[in-house]
Order: C-alpha cells, then sequence, then structure tokens
C-alpha cells in the first residue's frame, strides 16, 4: 500500500468542519485513512485499515461516511468495472488514474499524462474529466 503524507488530526477535524460535518472519531479515522494511502480503498479495505482503532465500526458506518465524504467533495468515488467494488481516492488534487488488470490495483497518472482534442474542448463546456485507463503491466 503506498502511503502519502500522513495528516495532521488539527487538519482533519478542520477539513470535516469547513464542510460542517461533525468530526467524530469514525469520521476522523476514516479521512485519515483516505489521505495516507494512495491505494484506492474499498469500503472493506477502508473498514480494515480503521479497525485497528476502532474494532467496533460498522461496515455500514464506513459505507455512509465514505459516500458523505465524496458528496462533500473529501474524497473521490471510483467506479472500475460494473461488478467491482467501488474505491475511494483521498487526494483531490487532478489526475488521472490506471487500472491494472493482474494486480487489480488502482495507479495515479499525472493530468499532463493524457491530452484531449481541443476540438472537442471547443465544442463543449467540460464540466470534469475523469479518465480510467486499464490494462496490464507488460514484462
Amino acid at each position: 500500500m503506498q502511503l502519502m503524507t500522513q495528516t495532521d488530526p488539527n487538519e482533519l477535524k478542520a477539513a470535516l468542519r469547513e464542510k460542517n460535518i461533525n468530526p467524530t472519531i469514525q469520521r476522523l479515522a476514516i479521512l485519515e485513512c483516505l489521505r495516507s494511502t494512495r491505494s484506492h480503498p474499498t469500503v472493506e479495505e477502508v473498514k480494515k485499515m480503521v479497525e485497528a482503532r476502532l474494532p467496533m465500526i460498522s461496515t455500514a458506518t464506513v459505507y455512509n461516511v465514505l459516500n458523505n465524504f465524496e458528496k462533500n467533495g473529501l474524497a473521490r468515488a471510483i467506479s472500475v468495472h460494473r461488478n467491482s467494488p467501488q474505491r475511494f481516492d483521498g487526494d483531490l488534487s487532478p489526475h488521472h488514474h490506471l487500472f491494472e488488470d493482474s494486480s487489480q490495483s488502482l495507479i495515479d497518472i499525472p493530468i499532463e499524462s493524457v491530452s484531449i482534442d481541443p476540438k472537442i474542448l471547443e465544442q463543449y463546456n467540460i464540466s470534469g474529466v475523469e479518465i480510467i485507463l486499464k490494462g496490464v503491466k507488460r514484462a
């Protein structure tokens, strides 16, 4: 699991309060989990990471908190395949993703790595771009 820089508990509380979300122990633990990994965890993976500190946390709580974070702009929900579990990204900086089929991992791709035909940009008011490349690493 790739780690991002750890976040200060006061920064986590401030991020939640900025979105008018009460900073409960569960929400703080889940936000810290999202901001401390680049693995794009599923609900179950977040639950396992948070259980070390909060062994009684339920899957429903994790699911509800993650969906609330997504709704309020604290996380991005990523759907790779119709039949695969949704993943969550705590890195809100502009970037794309590559889904590596053999390892089932989601990798961040710099936004500059993918270009869009300028003709498309001239014809539409683009409100967002989410690109997920899919493939297998070459030997």
